[in-house]
């Protein structure tokens, strides 16, 4: 991100530093590396308190209240609580060129495998 407003930019620096609020301080999801998109959903009339939403790739969003005044959050609720106790992978965006010389922009998962796992043929012998 390039900030124009250094204000604006001090207060999604301190909402990266609190990427994860109480409701996920239990979670598998604190991972390293599981830093999570940003998005100020809506602000009231004189912004001083903002919803915004962390947008995981490897689990449910997560919604809180950001109090631009005490430079605090309030944590509301995580869209899908039952995806806490599951320990998903990460998706990666994949760009890939196109014939046309334009940008196909998608979505990959990739399956985690343990040392002594491996997938199985699916297929009927």
């Amino acid at each position: 991100r390039h900030f124009f407003d250094p204000d604006l930019e001090e207060d999604y620096r301190i909402l990266e530093e609190r990427q994860f609020p109480s409701l996920l301080s239990s979670s598998s999801l604190l991972k390293e590396n599981n830093a999570a998109e940003i998005f100020v959903c809506s602000k009231t009339r004189d912004e001083e308190l903002w919803a915004v939403q962390y947008k995981h790739s490897n689990g449910s969003e997560e919604y809180v209240i950001y109090n631009q005044g005490t430079q605090t959050t309030f944590p509301l609720f995580v869209s899908k609580p039952e995806l806490q106790n599951y320990d998903l992978s990460p998706r990666e965006i994949v760009r890939i060129r196109t014939r046309d010389d334009l940008e196909l922009v998608g979505y990959l998962t990739r399956v985690r495998m343990s040392s002594s796992s491996q997938l199985q043929n699916s297929r009927p012998t």
